[in-house]
């Protein structure tokens, strides 16, 4: 079973991938964050940033697009393809409001019919180009907008199209992230889809890996997303856990992969910009510390403080005790 790093609107940047893969190089492969197919038929130029091949030496990068006009979304496979990649995600996951009120994301998925016409046009575009005839077009999507019993269709829907691979998310669109994924969905897709299917929600150790793998052994794939920023080993440590990788990362290791994170995003970020990078990353690492850390005067300081040098100064301190 492979391991996935999901996208995170951003977080995963490209600076953050080469990072963490030359630290943790337990992944099989990152998701870009998405890259907006629009009526202009041009990416911004952070967005082609974020896609160069020189900028992603060494790992496997499968590009994320978000949209709802197969045109658009055919020119900018197109685009990726010119750049020579092989393998695309759809994304069918976004629950931002901003993203799903404009049907877009998961909020596609309250529109099954426009949704079916628009992979009937997409899929239709891909096979008669023969610039795309070896692109393969994978989906991330949500089990529904907001209901469970969308699901059914769905499926229908997915199982009619030449998938490569379906990352099923198991919430809603209206759930975003609150409560829990709904496995018995789940088990739907697991069931009934025809394609090969990832598993992606709330993997945030090494038991909760395992008990998916278990429940569901046929998984091409697990995805894991906020989990990986939280304990940025955790791939290595369910590798460790079948005895292929390292266990879990120390303090001191992660304190010389932070810093490494900050050198990364100052080759393109202005240095007032990187400490709220860096303090948005520890809203997702404080998960790993027990109430009494997380509600501690030294926590609550770290998201205060301004410069680099006191943030580093916590930062130390908080490493020392993980």
């Amino acid at each position: 079973m492979e391991l996935y790093f999901a996208p995170m609107e951003g977080i995963t940047i490209y600076s953050f991938r080469q990072v963490h893969h030359r630290f943790f190089p337990g992944m099989d492969r990152y998701y870009s964050p998405f890259l907006v197919a629009t009526q202009t038929h041009s990416f911004k130029k952070r967005e082609i940033r974020e896609i160069l091949p020189e900028n992603n030496q060494g790992i496997c990068l499968i590009p994320q697009i978000l949209g709802n006009h197969a045109e658009d979304c055919l020119e900018a496979i197109r685009t990726l393809s010119s750049y020579g990649y092989r393998e695309i995600n759809f994304n069918l996951g976004c629950s931002m409001p901003q993203v799903a009120k404009r049907g877009r994301g998961a909020g596609f998925l309250a529109r099954p019919q426009q949704l079916d016409r628009f992979f009937e046009e997409l899929f239709d575009g891909m096979e008669k180009d023969e610039a795309l005839s070896d692109v393969r077009l994978s989906v991330k999507t949500r089990i529904g907008d907001s209901d469970p019993g969308e699901a059914a269709r769905l499926i229908e829907i997915y199982n009619r199209y030449p998938i490569c691979e379906l990352i099923v998310h198991p919430r809603l669109r209206t759930d975003l992230y609150k409560n829990t994924p709904d496995l018995e969905t789940f088990a739907r897709f697991y069931e009934e889809c025809r394609h090969p299917l990832c598993y992606n929600g709330d993997i945030f150790s090494t038991g909760a890996c395992q008990e998916i793998a278990r429940r569901f052994p046929r998984l091409q794939a697990v995805m894991m997303g906020r989990g990986l920023i939280m304990d940025p080993s955790l791939a290595d440590q369910i590798r460790e856990s079948s005895g292929q990788k390292d266990p879990a990362a120390d303090g001191m290791l992660l304190e010389k992969y932070l810093l490494a994170l900050r050198e990364g995003y100052l080759t393109h970020m202005q240095d007032e910009q990187v400490v709220p990078r860096l303090k948005e990353i520890w809203y997702y690492m404080a998960w790993h510390y027990d109430r009494g850390i997380r509600d501690s005067r030294l926590m609550k300081n770290l998201r205060k403080v301004h410069t680099w040098n006191e943030f580093a100064q916590m930062q130390h301190l908080l490493l020392q005790q993980w």
